[in-house]
């Protein structure tokens, strides 16, 4: 659901105000599927928030490749 997937996505430390910058929608929309008030299985809200989820999670593998890599010289 929508609401994990913002779970997920605030670990990274994104306000609400830069997931709407990121994602295109609005932040009391977002603060609503936060709180499960808007259910948006497989909508448009969800792809948005799956694409924001697989950027910050690739981001993530990079980071720790390089500090791996970084390690290893």
């Amino acid at each position: 659901q929508a609401h994990e997937l913002l779970k997920e996505i605030r670990k990274h430390g994104l306000t609400q105000v830069q997931i709407a910058e990121k994602t295109g929608i609005t932040q009391p929309t977002i603060s609503k599927l936060e709180r499960g008030d808007v259910s948006d299985v497989m909508g448009r809200h969800y792809v948005a928030l799956h694409a924001l989820y697989e950027e910050l999670n690739k981001a993530v593998e990079l980071e720790i490749m390089d500090a791996y890599t970084f390690a290893q010289t």
